[in-house]
């Protein structure tokens, strides 16, 4: 049986206690509660993805000091769902040193996001103790629990080699091994969990360990006037799906004078064939390794017209599922369609119905 036999269709919980801009605990009680995991379960879905930041439970003035006022959010999410026939992955989402939208001093004129961190997780052997000492914690505190809990170790690397993370995980892993020898532990790559970066990770014999990637392609549909992304924000022009170069050729003009146009965007159509071209190295590390590969996230924004984000769910979810690949789209609340209290119910109960099917 596999790993993750148990989470074939999911959603994540983001924004709750990570990318919650240091929330107070008026939104950590209230954002998710346990009738939002019960409306989840109803669904019809089978796990959830839990993001936690390190420093909603760990002052980094105070290393090691867990805090256990905002950790017993991450015991009453568990209950939850154990309660609702759910299971659970846990997902490190920002690490003492490292978040996927921070920079890296490495690397040379880097693109610096107003207000981001560095990332000096794999520069600082004291960064690095702290990390593997948070899998420790978490595998104590969680040492009775069965396959209904995945731990993933971190999320969306970034850095100019996959090495030195390879080195981290495997080294958790170890430190997760002392404590219990069956956990689930599910492991992404670099450039932000792409399927392309797959081959660059470590193998390892250990039966416990699930490989997993993101994608949101074709970006310039899913993420369309997304204000974090500028010059998606600064293109007007509204992106269906599917849709063919000709609609916005001055959008792909532009970039390709900037050299920013990837050679799979070098096509006529972005399609189900796009989507299955990008999911061939996905297809390729399951074919060459045998490891069982898992998308921890994928999904469209709010400003995609539903229609479309149902189009392009309905093709990535049945190649997902021809792939036999479990998922889970981002995200419950915000981002997508896939919100409470949307007047959209309709349109947004068959995003739902599409997600919630398992291969």
């Amino acid at each position: 049986m596999k790993r993750l036999s148990g989470y074939k269709a999911g959603i994540n919980l983001g924004l709750w206690l990570s990318q919650n801009g240091g929330r107070s605990h008026e939104h950590f009680s209230t954002f998710i509660t346990q009738a939002d995991i019960e409306r989840i379960a109803a669904w019809g879905m089978d796990h959830v993805r839990l993001p936690v930041d390190y420093f909603t439970f760990e002052d980094d003035a105070h290393p090691g000091v867990y805090q256990e006022e905002t950790l017993a959010y991450v015991d009453g999410c568990l209950e939850w769902c154990k309660t609702a026939g759910l299971n659970l992955i846990l997902d490190l989402h920002v690490a003492p040193g490292f978040a996927f939208y921070g920079t890296n001093p490495e690397i040379e004129n880097p693109v610096v996001i107003p207000g981001a961190p560095q990332n000096t997780l794999f520069l600082d052997p004291m960064l690095q103790d702290r990390f593997v000492n948070i899998w420790r914690m978490f595998t104590t505190r969680y040492a009775a629990e069965g396959r209904n809990l995945a731990f993933e170790l971190m999320n969306e690397l970034v850095w100019q080699s996959s090495e030195p993370w390879n080195q981290l995980w495997q080294r958790t892993l170890a430190a997760i091994r002392s404590i219990d020898q069956d956990r689930t532990v599910i492991i992404g790559g670099n450039t932000n969990n792409d399927a392309r970066e797959l081959k660059h990770l470590a193998l390892t014999e250990d039966p416990g360990v699930v490989y997993t990637f993101h994608i949101y392609e074709p970006g310039m549909f899913t993420h369309q006037r997304s204000p974090w992304i500028p010059y998606l924000a600064n293109y007007p022009k509204p992106i269906a799906y599917p849709f063919a170069k000709t609609d916005h050729l001055a959008f792909f003009e532009a970039f390709d004078r900037m050299g920013l146009v990837p050679p799979i965007y070098r096509r006529e159509q972005f399609d189900r064939h796009f989507l299955f071209d990008c999911l061939e190295p996905a297809r390729r590390f399951i074919a060459e390794t045998g490891k069982e590969l898992f998308c921890g996230e994928f999904g469209v924004c709010e400003n995609c017209a539903i229609d479309s984000s149902i189009r392009w769910f309905e093709d990535m979810i049945g190649l997902f599922n021809e792939m036999g690949i479990g998922h889970t789209a981002w995200n419950y609340i915000e981002f997508s369609h896939i919100m409470r209290n949307d007047p959209r119910q309709e349109k947004c109960a068959e995003i739902v119905r599409l997600i919630s099917q398992r291969g």
